[in-house]
């Protein structure tokens, strides 16, 4: 697994407290594209340990679980007791340059956001549009 610096994700970007969306959701899309771009999992499919995570991103072990409960639900990850946390395939899937991943990752951005609306009273007016537009769509 490539070392990155404490905090930050491959490409340098930090997790921003002051965002509004939650730390949980931020890492949770940090940890599913580094996974699927093959930049996370040994060559065995072998997820970072829970510690790890939090050493790495500077967030409490509540944040990380909640991240990775939810790529588990979303069958991303599986979670083996005793032996750690794993992609639900040893090959890391590649979205450049076919239009299926792209409606793949436009899919599941789209179900993660609509999890997350599901999840909470939308914080504002326009939060509460986007989850009604968004929901209308995918219904549609």
């Amino acid at each position: 697994m490539p070392e990155h610096s404490p905090g930050f994700d491959k490409n340098g970007n930090r997790l921003k407290s002051d965002s509004p969306l939650p730390l949980h959701y931020q890492l949770r899309e940090i940890i599913r594209f580094e996974a699927l771009n093959g930049d996370l999992a040994d060559k065995d499919g072998k997820m970072p340990t829970e510690n790890e995570l939090i050493e790495r991103f500077k967030v409490s072990r509540i944040t990380v679980r909640n991240a990775l409960d939810k790529l588990v639900d979303q069958g991303l990850l599986r979670r083996e007791r005793g032996k750690g946390t794993f992609l639900k395939s040893n090959t890391a899937v590649s979205t450049s340059g076919e239009l299926g991943s792209i409606v793949m990752t436009i899919s599941l951005a789209a179900a993660a956001f609509l999890d997350d609306c599901a999840g909470r009273a939308p914080s504002s007016t326009k939060s509460a549009t986007a989850c009604l537009l968004m929901s209308n769509t995918v219904n549609a």
